[in-house]
């Protein structure tokens, strides 16, 4: 059980501006309700699209105060979402703030966020400090391409991020636990298949979940596997997937000593 100190209720975050209405564009289910959660704690009403398709959709049936983008959904990415909302939006006369999210950048996909009309880009996991920037004013932040990593899981950061909510802490693992196994078994089917696509795919989405705790190996392992071409080199993903079997239960172990 986590330590009762830790359980015991905090005050909500006050709003930095009144009550916005926001989208949030997010296919990975731990980043969704962590992102949620503190946006809610901000007075904020969420709602929420799983791919880029839903995304326009939302924004075609009610107006926002600020979308954020997750940058890599299925079915319609959020660069290619982004154009669409753009171009719906130059025929009403309306411009709604929308910040990338991602789990690091590089010029490219900057220079891709800025052509389709993003305004800025907040770094995964989204953090207090971040959305606070973002707030003030709505101005955008830019990521710097990577945060640099801690030695080891911290209990306080993470109960910190969390809010003090020790509940959403373990909703968050949990949700982790059953995400990295699913993406887990996807990767090594995907390369079993020769499916190069797919195999990027899942490794994308495993870096993202476990960006949220740590850029250590699953993180690390996961990036390179994302960017693996399998017919050029298998022995290399071999290698990658061989280290996320070992290092997602040591990862899993490490935040199980965080909650007990």
């Amino acid at each position: 059980m986590l330590n009762e100190r830790l359980l015991e209720p905090q005050a909500p975050a006050e709003p930095a501006l009144p009550p916005l209405r926001i989208l949030l564009a997010e296919d990975s289910r731990l980043a969704e309700v962590y992102t949620v959660r503190l946006l809610e704690r901000r007075g904020c009403s969420v709602v929420v699209a799983r791919n880029g398709r839903e995304a326009v959709a939302a924004c075609h049936r009610q107006p926002f105060d600020l979308i954020l983008m997750d940058v890599q959904m299925p079915e319609m990415n959020g660069i290619e979402a982004t154009a669409a909302v753009r171009a719906s939006e130059r025929e009403h006369g309306r411009r709604t703030p929308i910040l990338a999210l991602t789990a690091g950048t590089t010029p490219e996909e900057n220079e891709s966020c800025r052509i389709a009309g993003m305004d800025g880009c907040l770094l995964k996991p989204v953090r207090e400090q971040d959305l606070s920037a973002a707030f003030a004013g709505l101005a955008p932040v830019a990521a710097d391409g990577g945060r640099e990593e801690s030695p080891s899981l911290d209990r306080a950061a993470l109960m910190a991020e969390a809010g003090g909510d020790g509940e959403l802490l373990e909703r968050l693992v949990a949700i982790f636990r059953e995400e990295a196994a699913r993406l887990l078994a996807e990767i090594r089917q995907a390369a079993v298949r020769g499916d190069g696509t797919r195999l990027s795919d899942a490794a994308h989405a495993l870096k993202g979940t476990a960006g949220h705790w740590s850029r250590g190996a699953v993180f690390r392992a996961a990036a390179r596997l994302e960017n693996r071409e399998l017919g050029v080199d298998p022995e290399a993903a071999a290698a990658d997937i061989k280290e996320l079997q070992r290092e997602i239960p040591r990862l899993l172990l490490a935040l199980d000593h965080i909650l007990s």
